[in-house]
């Protein structure tokens, strides 16, 4: 009995342990927003206009707001830093019940390198996606392998089907590989 439990328990770690290596960036842990430094945030806060504004991430992830004070948001996602926000504002006993928002107003720019006919940095726009990320390079060049890509996000590197629609966020790196004759 006692082999049979140890068996299970080791297939149930090598299981853990493993990958597929065909996830998108969507599916992937690393498919999410996350607040870094040098992102622009909006903090609405309803019915209180003193307290709404946009606020610049800094190189310790904090943003600073009037008499709140700071607030670290660096690796949350947009939801994360509206509700951070309003705990600080309940914290400070500044406001009891702040109902807070956050959209990303300035956020990191991306990168679309490879085989585009203009390679380089982009301004972020909300909905990218990977086609619009290419066409904002001016397409593909005669050399590009138009089947595939590699989105870097996060550290990680995935390759991705084009013809899937695949979701661009700030900060990524949109690489088009050369195809092979």
């Amino acid at each position: 009995m006692w082999k049979v439990l140890a068996l299970l328990l080791s297939l149930l770690a090598v299981a853990a342990c493993s990958s597929s290596s065909g996830e998108t960036p969507q599916a992937a842990s690393v498919g999410s927003y996350a607040i870094a430094a040098g992102d622009k945030i909006r903090f609405t806060v309803e019915g209180e206009k003193d307290f709404s504004g946009e606020f610049t991430v800094d190189s310790a992830g904090t943003v600073t707001a009037p008499l709140a004070g700071s607030v670290s948001v660096a690796g949350l996602d947009l939801q994360g830093a509206a509700a951070a926000y309003g705990a600080k504002l309940r914290e400070a006993q500044i406001l009891k019940d702040p109902k807070v928002t956050a959209q990303a107003v300035g956020a990191r720019p991306i990168f679309v390198l490879g085989e585009v006919n203009r390679p380089g940095q982009y301004a972020y726009a909300n909905g990218m996606t990977l086609h619009t990320a290419v066409d904002m390079a001016q397409g593909y060049t005669y050399y590009a392998k138009e089947s595939s890509a590699e989105i870097t996000r996060g550290g990680r590197t995935v390759e991705v089907d084009v013809d899937t629609e695949i979701k661009i966020l700030p900060g990524d790196t949109v690489r088009i590989p050369r195809r092979l004759f």
